[in-house]
């Protein structure tokens, strides 16, 4: 009965180490994927840095040419208010001119 005793204990022993090994064998897996998770995680800390680093440059980018294409609208209505009174003079000159003519005809025809 002892003998039984101690082969039952033996295998229980046994058991026990295989449980271990596949515990000790689990954890280390899951250390060496907690490690390549810290890995990625800095990693992409790192790709997100420089993601936010690109994203302000185009900001400061989009803001400039917004200021750029300010001025040039802003320029481009003083043009038109330039090219609308230059139409206004030119149709002035025009009819003082043909004033002028039809005033010059009349005196030749006098």
């Amino acid at each position: 009965r002892i003998n039984r005793q101690f082969v039952e204990c033996i295998k229980e022993r046994d058991v026990a180490r295989e449980g271990l090994n596949e515990s000790t064998e689990a954890r280390r897996k899951l250390q060496a994927n907690k490690e390549n998770l810290i890995k990625n995680l800095a990693s992409q800390a790192d790709e997100n840095e420089k993601l936010r680093a690109k994203l302000q440059m185009s900001t400061e980018d989009c803001a400039k040419l917004k200021k750029e294409l300010d001025a040039k609208v802003a320029e481009n209505g003083e043009q038109k208010k330039q090219l609308k009174k230059m139409g206004d003079d030119l149709s002035s000159a025009t009819i003082k001119v043909q004033w002028a003519n039809s005033k010059l005809q009349s005196e030749c025809d006098a």
